[in-house]
């Protein structure tokens, strides 16, 4: 294969592409942009009702079940006793019958609601929900059931189901505050930033030092594109709270996407003093080195990246992608090989694994990989493109035709295709 051919073989850039959420935009008209995604969400969840909601989990309990007064226990000095030795008798064992268990009144909601509480304590949300549900069965009337509903939908990320329990919690007369925050957490994690925005103005006209609805407006800011004032809200929740990692990590982002990078590595030094191994601090500074275009880097952060934490499918594809930018192939198809098994319905994976097996000229493989993605996204422009150039180089000029015609009929401004295309005909 040419050098040429090999210099041309698209790879999508969606290097960090989960940073915090946001998706890195892809140059037109050649590569496919990833879907944009929330940046990082506030955690914060709302209090629950003491006397009706789901026990928090406690770490190391002292004393539980047990009586504060300490017992002394007086030791009696006696003669030692005499031993006697007798012939053994055989003992008669009685066996008390142990008493019967009692029913489960299957008919009580507080039955159910108990039982919730001990399942949503064990961290079952699933189990604890389905409880709930049975609650409301047979007291539908019961705000406590349908609260802790929501905060179960919500753990399970069931998000569009938790905003609506929330809502409907949210129509009683208690607890108001943290019905609205709850929901409107769930729907940042959809993407409705203005709706959002809204729920939180109410739990903030009720009480304005809320630090989970002062967060959860800032992320809010920074979904509509309002950076500026998403940073402003930020830096003054990072002087209440300066050991956030989340505030920091969302600064950082905010930072980058105003093109301030050095700016955005000082939040990323700051989270590295936070937590050792910040995971997020090694996505700022992979980011950062993509920003600066020095792929060097970039794929040693992306490295670290997959060396520190469990490797999940963005960290192996941006440690692909960065690879192969830097001619690293054999690490990067590698890491691309990783990044297909996570999560073989991501088409990127697929056609950047093929774009690398394409240039260390293993082209039988490459062509197993680009079909794999075009199965799954037939229209995609890139991989009619990469598989127009390996058929070219193949000799099957009908076939590499084929794939350029798709991609000037999709793509009319790729001038390099219809030159192709042109001078094939």
């Amino acid at each position: 294969m040419s050098d040429s051919h090999k210099s041309k073989i698209v790879v999508d850039p969606s290097v960090l592409e989960n940073l915090f959420g946001g998706g890195k935009a892809a140059p037109e008209p050649r590569e496919k942009t990833p879907p944009a995604t929330p940046p990082r969400k506030p955690t914060d969840k709302p209090a629950e009702d003491r006397s009706t909601a789901p026990p928090r989990r406690v770490v190391n309990p002292v004393g539980r079940g047990q009586s504060s007064e300490r017992r002394t226990h007086k030791l009696e000095r006696r003669p030692a006793p005499v031993r006697v030795v007798a012939k053994p008798r055989t003992a008669t064992v009685v066996k008390v019958p142990a008493p019967p268990p009692e029913p489960e009144r299957r008919d009580d909601p507080a039955w159910f609601h108990e039982r919730a509480n001990r399942l949503y304590g064990k961290e079952d949300y699933a189990g604890a929900a389905s409880s709930f549900e049975e609650v409301l069965k047979r007291d539908p009337g019961c705000w406590s059931a349908v609260f802790n509903l929501a905060l179960c939908l919500s753990r399970m990320k069931r998000y569009e189901e938790a905003a609506a329990k929330f809502t409907e919690a949210a129509s009683g007369k208690d607890r108001q505050r943290e019905c609205q925050a709850g929901r409107g957490i769930c729907l940042l994690h959809l993407n409705r930033p203005e709706e959002a925005m809204k729920a939180f103005d109410e739990v903030l006209s009720a009480e304005p030092s809320d630090h989970v609805a002062q967060f959860g407006q800032a992320v809010a800011a920074q979904l509509l594109g309002r950076g500026e004032d998403a940073k402003k809200r930020y830096e003054a929740l990072l002087k209440q709270r300066p050991d956030s990692e989340e505030l920091v990590a969302n600064l950082a982002a905010t930072s980058l996407a105003g093109g301030e990078v050095a700016r955005a590595r000082e939040y990323a030094q700051m989270l590295t003093t936070l937590s050792e191994n910040s995971e997020y601090a090694l996505r700022i500074l992979a980011e950062c080195a993509v920003a600066d275009g020095d792929g060097d880097a970039t794929a040693q952060h992306c490295a670290q990246l997959v060396e520190a934490t469990e490797p999940t499918y963005e960290a192996w594809f941006n440690l692909g992608a960065a690879c192969q930018r830097t001619g690293r192939l054999e690490v990067a198809i590698d890491a691309l090989k990783q990044a297909v098994t996570a999560a073989p319905e991501r088409v990127e994976a697929s056609n950047n694994l093929g774009a690398a097996l394409h240039e260390a000229e293993d082209l039988s493989a490459a062509r197993t990989y680009y079909e794999a993605a075009l199965r799954a996204e037939p229209d995609h422009p890139g991989l009619h493109w990469n598989l127009g150039i390996l058929e070219e180089t193949q000799g099957h000029f009908k076939e590499a035709e084929s794939h350029y015609a798709i991609v000037t009929a999709q793509q009319p401004g790729w001038k390099e295709a219809t030159n192709r295309l042109t001078r094939l005909h």
